[in-house]
């Protein structure tokens, strides 16, 4: 307490009481509103930091898949579309987007199935769906030897949306346990992957 306001005390001691119960009321609640603003800004910055450690695993390739464009060049591709079932896939057709072919031909007729040649730089997610703007999207593993990190997303093309922007949700279990959905964008009919969230 300053020394002003002990000599007013003094001078005046009926006041006194009130004067001091006053200044201690004030400091009690002027720490009390620190403490609270502390405690605030402590929460938020916490929240932060584990809203952006969530992004960094998210990001992570030891949590989740990562799909980018194929750049491997090969003659044909086995994968499986049934359990009991292997099919090949040629390289080399109209339909299948590789390194060798940015877009479907312009003769490509409505309900013909589009392959996009992919690879996944990530972990292997477990109970994979995908859809493209919630549209089936089927996603494939190769069956290659030595190429078993290739992909092909698969989607039946429709005239009216070549080359337009389109997005696909692709969901998993990741490695950690964590269940999580990843966005790509893609381009209808063309040769095109972004990973856009997280980006």
């Amino acid at each position: 307490m300053p020394d002003w306001l002990l000599i007013v005390c003094a001078a005046f001691p009926p006041t006194a009481a009130a004067v001091v119960g006053w200044w201690h009321l004030y400091f009690a609640r002027r720490d009390k509103r620190i403490a609270e603003e502390r405690q605030a800004k402590a929460e938020k910055e916490r929240s932060e930091c584990e809203k952006e450690l969530r992004e960094i695993r998210r990001r992570s390739l030891q949590n989740a898949p990562y799909f980018t464009l194929s750049e491997t060049v090969l003659a044909r591709i086995e994968y499986r579309p049934k359990p009991t079932r292997v099919s090949f896939l040629l390289t080399t057709s109209g339909n299948v987007l590789t390194a060798f072919r940015e877009e479907v031909t312009s003769d490509m007729p409505d309900g013909t199935d589009v392959c996009l040649l992919v690879e996944n730089r990530g972990a292997d997610g477990l109970e994979v769906s995908a859809n493209i703007d919630g549209r089936e999207l089927t996603i494939f593993r190769a069956l290659n030897q030595d190429n078993e990190h290739i992909h092909i997303f698969r989607y039946v093309f429709a005239t009216v949306l070549r080359s337009q922007t389109q997005k696909i949700s692709i969901s998993f279990l990741g490695p950690s346990g964590v269940r999580d959905v990843h966005t790509y964008e893609t381009k209808h009919g063309v040769r095109f992957l972004r990973r856009i969230d997280p980006a």
